[in-house]
């Protein structure tokens, strides 16, 4: 019950028990009852179709690869139904590109852009407590 916002890239895949980590998060953020302000929002990224980091997996753990649906309904548990956004970007190209090692700079607007809801590379959450 202290931030009004929480930022968290990539990490709920290298957390064993990530639906503790999305209550962890919820009760960081901020009640608002009679604060006058209508909520506190968490901006959450996970991996979707993206290679093991060797790096993280002998050290802490690399654990799972999240699709869309799934995380949304894990977030939802928490956060309740409507209060959770899910947007995913990615297509086979940048799968491929991913798994190669090739620099997003390397690709062409449109090539990067593109999305195709069966390549998810990164898919982002909004949740927010009201």
């Amino acid at each position: 019950n202290i931030l009004d916002c929480f930022i968290c890239t990539v990490t709920l895949n290298f957390i064993y028990d990530y639906k503790a980590a999305i209550k962890g998060i919820y009760l960081m953020l901020k009640n608002n009852e009679g604060r006058g302000i209508k909520e506190s929002v968490a901006l959450v990224t996970v991996a979707g179709l993206v290679q093991i980091s060797q790096y993280d997996y002998e050290r802490w753990g690399d654990y799972w690869r999240f699709t869309d649906m799934g995380i949304k309904k894990d977030f939802e548990a928490v956060f309740g139904e409507g209060n959770v956004e899910v947007v995913s970007y990615g297509n086979v190209l940048s799968v491929i590109a991913e798994l190669h090692g090739i620099a997003a700079e390397e690709l062409k607007h449109k090539e990067l852009f593109t999305y195709d809801s069966r390549y998810p590379v990164i898919i982002c959450i909004i949740a927010k407590k009201v």
